[in-house]
């Protein structure tokens, strides 16, 4: 539909200039009064009929081809950009998987399970908030686990064997579970296994 209308544009275009033209013919011929006046005004008529084509070729020939370029880089951003957060997703999703496996072989060691008794002894099996003894975890307080492998560059269980930041107990506390769920770290955890794109 777009195409026939620049068509008819077009056409109509020219109608208009050959009408002026035979406009003029006419008045040359007719009127001989006129031919003086004809031929004053034909270089400006001439230059008015070459703007109005070039204005016609413009709109209805380089203007559509220039929005279509124009389209095809915007669709080619938004495809790079989505690509880009789809990448930005899949990485993330994949480093939090490796964490969490990371994670579970640690909190399975020897090592680990005497941190968490000693912390638990600190804290008499309370929680350091409501000192409920129900539900009780332990958390690493003043720095988070996750900063603290990624501070040290822990990839293996036996780098953190090695790191003795890791085992520090005056780091840990004792809380009940309704209290280690408002901690930073732990909303976190939970947020980035919702949604990862929101996280940077």
């Amino acid at each position: 539909m777009k195409q026939w209308e620049d068509i008819w544009d077009d056409a109509a275009g020219a109608i208009v200039i050959l009408a002026i033209a035979a406009g003029l013919i006419v008045a040359a011929k007719v009127f001989p009064v006129w031919r003086e006046f004809v031929v004053t005004i034909v270089p400006w008529a001439l230059a008015i009929t070459a703007v109005f084509v070039g204005i016609l070729y413009f709109r209805s020939k380089i203007l559509p081809q220039w929005q279509e370029r124009t389209e095809e880089r915007r669709n080619e951003e938004e495809k790079r950009r989505v690509a880009a957060e789809e990448y930005l997703v899949q990485s993330k999703k994949e480093s939090f998987a490796l964490y969490k496996q990371l994670r579970s072989e640690i909190t399975d060691t020897k090592e680990y399970k005497l941190w968490r008794r000693r912390v638990l002894e600190r804290y008499k099996g309370e929680c350091a908030v409501c000192h409920t003894t129900e539900n009780i975890e332990v958390d690493h307080r003043y720095k988070s686990f996750y900063k603290i492998l990624e501070e040290n560059r822990i990839h293996s269980v036996i780098d953190a064997y090695e790191c003795q930041e890791l085992w520090e107990v005056n780091n840990g506390s004792a809380l009940c579970k309704k209290h280690h769920s408002q901690t930073k770290s732990h909303r976190y955890r939970s947020r980035l296994e919702i949604e990862p794109l929101r996280i940077r």
